[in-house]
This record gives structure tokens, sequence and C-alpha cells, in this order.
């Protein structure tokens, strides 16, 4: 190569780097989309709905309940309140627990019809260390009073929790004209006592109850409950029923169970 070969080399080499031409760029690194983590925040969780008034979880106070029972109702150990409740302008029959310092409601079956009552309610404590709502129920309607000791078992679900210890129904006030087909019968109340001696307490009722032909009442106006004077009928013997707790359940002496089957020959 001549030396004018080589000079004409040499320029034709260095024309990119003459002033005001680009030079060239480092390329960007190029990233897949894959690859960047997106980081989004988790949906913030909703603060659950407040509970509803008379529904399970509310805050009641003891001063809602008539004639309250302390126990240990559903379980053993619980710290629990039983008895009728006013609630939004209702009433009925409520179970509350205790959860720190407040009381919340654990059941509260609302009374429908204002003819039946539930009243004198008393806490038996069984052999498990739960006790027992031992109650008298009352329903009065077309002239026929229901009258009943019963035990309300609340470690049961709230179909079959009340269970039916004695009961008789007076009829006296169905009859005008008179006649042999009413029953009196007056439930004189309940004891918690221990009958056998076994240091557990039991229950005993008094009971009245007895066919009677009630006399005529000359101002008494059938469909027209409790009209006119009221019926004169003899006041009937006096039974006794004795039911004894063995462990959660209470079962009737022999004697008591002639006394039952006898009560309810009283209602065919």
């Amino acid at each position: 190569m001549t030396p004018l070969q080589r000079l004409a080399l040499l320029i034709a080499l260095a024309a990119p780097f003459a002033c005001g031409a680009p030079r060239p760029r480092a390329s960007s690194p190029v990233v897949a989309a894959s690859a960047i983590a997106i980081v989004t925040a988790a949906p913030s969780a909703k603060p659950p709905p407040p509970t509803a008034p008379c529904e399970p979880g509310s805050v009641v106070s003891l001063d809602q309940f008539t004639e309250p029972v302390l126990g240990s109702f559903s379980a053993a150990g619980r710290d629990e309140v039983a008895g009728e409740m006013a609630c939004e302008g209702a009433t009925g029959f409520a179970l509350a627990r205790r959860a720190g310092v407040q009381l919340a409601l654990a059941r509260f079956d609302l009374r429908v019809d204002p003819r039946t009552s539930r009243s004198r309610c008393r806490a038996l404590r069984t052999g498990t260390g739960r006790d027992l709502l031992i109650c008298r129920d009352d329903a009065i309607a077309y002239g026929q009073h229901d009258q009943a000791v019963v035990a309300v078992d609340y470690a049961r679900d709230e179909d079959h929790d009340r269970i039916e210890l004695v009961a008789v129904s007076d009829t006296t006030d169905t009859s005008c004209g008179g006649g042999p087909d009413v029953v009196a019968a007056e439930l004189e109340g309940f004891d918690l006592v221990d009958v056998d001696g076994d240091g557990a307490l039991d229950v005993r009722v008094r009971v009245r109850a007895a066919r009677a032909r009630v006399p005529p009442r000359p101002n008494c106006v059938m469909g027209s409950l409790g009209s006119g004077d009221p019926p004169k009928v003899p006041r009937p013997r006096l039974w006794i029923v004795e039911l004894l707790l063995r462990g959660e359940t209470l079962v009737p002496t022999p004697g008591s169970a002639r006394v039952l089957a006898a009560l309810a020959a009283l209602k065919r």
C-alpha cells in the first residue's frame, strides 16, 4: 500500500467520530415483563356487622331479667343467667352467658302468646356440675288452665329443652250447664328437697286434681268465658309427686309413677 492509500484509509476510519457526529449509545437492558414483581396491598377485611338486639351474641344487662336465676345451665363451670327477659319491646325466656365483664345472650325464646308464662324458677345442681332449671309453666285459653312443673335442660337444642315433670289442666270454667266431664286441678307448687337422703336435691311437687260435677250456673253464657258466678266444686285431694335426681335425669319414685298415671288419666 502506498503512503497516499494509507492516508485515505485513516481519514475514512476517523469520519464517524468527527465533530457533531452522534456517538453510539449504550443499549438499555431489556427486562421481561414476567420478571417484574408487582406488589399490591391486600384488601382490608370488613369488620363484622353489629349483632342485632335479641340475637345470640348481643350484649344484655341483668336488669333486663325478671327473677333472674344464676347457674351453669349449658355446661359445668359456666357463669350463666336464666329467666324471663324484656328485649326491644318483646318478652321471652332467655339464657345469657358472662363473657368478661359483659353478659352475652346465648338463647332467647320469644313469648308469642301473652296467655302463657314461666315463673318461680330455681336451679337444680346435677351430679355433673351442671344445673337444670326447674320452673312452673302456665297457659290459659278457652276456659282451660294448663299448669305444669318443668325442667329446662339448656344442654339440649331449643326444640327439646323443655321436660314436663308434672302437668294438670283445670277445665271447670268450660262448663255452663253443669256436668261430670270437667277436671278441677290446682298445682300448689314445688320444692327442691333431698327426698332419699343421698345428699343431692330432688323435686317434690304438690298438686290437687280430680273429676268434678259443676252445678248449673244460671248467669253463665256459653261462649263468654268467665261469665257469671265461678263454678262451685269441692277442692280436690292433695297428691305428692317426688322425682329423684339420677345423674342429670329426674326419675319418679314408684309411688309417684302411679300418681302421674292417675293424673294423666284425668286428661282422657
